[in-house]
């Protein structure tokens, strides 16, 4: 079923949005939320997948690097933007 809706999706070309959002992916959220948790299905097996344990336990580190580099960027624009004085001369 969810097969054939991934095909409905991929070749039909004017699908109402409402009808999509609220009609079409649902059935495919609900397929995907039941293979999970019955450990099936290819995002399963990928999710067990040793290198995702890797990958997942390094995206703390850059979580918690968000903010102090979202501050520097901030600074770093507003001085250089301050910078940058306009004499008309005239």
């Amino acid at each position: 079923m969810a097969g054939a809706l991934v095909l409905v999706l991929a070749f039909v070309p004017d699908i109402p949005y409402v009808l999509l959002r609220h009609g079409l992916l649902v059935p495919i959220t609900l397929a995907i939320l039941a293979d999970l948790a019955r450990g099936q299905g290819l995002i399963a097996r990928g999710l067990t997948w040793r290198g995702f344990e890797r990958v997942s336990e390094a995206s703390f580190g850059l979580f918690a690097l968000q903010m102090p580099a979202g501050v520097w960027f901030a600074i770093a624009a507003l001085r250089s933007a301050q910078g940058r004085r306009f004499s008309s001369s005239g």
